[in-house]
């Protein structure tokens, strides 16, 4: 990471405001539940399905953290997660943990600093847009590489592909 990206998502922030949206998640329940033990997974995802058929949208939910900057209308970065199942916002936030030590690896504050970064990806790339096109003489010289490229082991495998391998199954 650059100096300047550094700078700019150390002050960002400072100054950001986060939005914390929740939605149900599409992701099957039964065979997710249980990132830890498949013996436990049925088990767990029985009481998460009951607690979605109750209303409950945390028991099985997709998060999304979106970091803006109130002046800077238009820009925002975003980071998703899905497969959550919380209690409630509190219980994914963690308001409670104050010290850096008390919040280490909670997912809120991951989810904060990767929509910081894609607000100050976005940021650089209105900033400093794509450098212009090759000329010609720059694209016969990548022609010719590309012309002398011997194959790598991936294009010379030549066993099953994935969608082959599911169509077999």
């Amino acid at each position: 990471m650059t100096d300047r990206k550094k700078a700019l998502i150390a002050y960002l922030m400072e100054r950001a405001t986060f939005t914390l949206d929740v939605e149900a998640d599409d992701i099957p329940v039964r065979g997710n539940a249980s990132a830890w033990n498949d013996g436990t997974d049925e088990a767990y995802a029985d009481e998460i399905i009951a607690r979605l058929d109750s209303g409950d949208i945390w028991a099985w939910a997709q998060v999304s953290v979106r970091a803006t900057i109130p002046e800077w209308e238009g820009l925002d970065g975003c980071s998703y997660l899905g497969g959550c199942c919380y209690a409630n916002e509190n219980d994914f936030t963690r308001p409670d943990l104050k010290t850096p030590e008390e919040r280490q690896g909670l997912y809120y504050d991951d989810m904060k600093a990767e929509a910081i970064e894609a607000l100050a990806d976005e940021i650089l790339i209105k900033a400093f847009p794509s450098p212009p096109k090759p000329d010609e003489q720059a694209l016969a010289i990548v022609r010719a590489a590309v012309q002398e490229h011997t194959p790598s082991a991936c294009e010379q495998y030549s066993g099953p592909t994935i969608n082959e391998t599911e169509q077999s199954q």
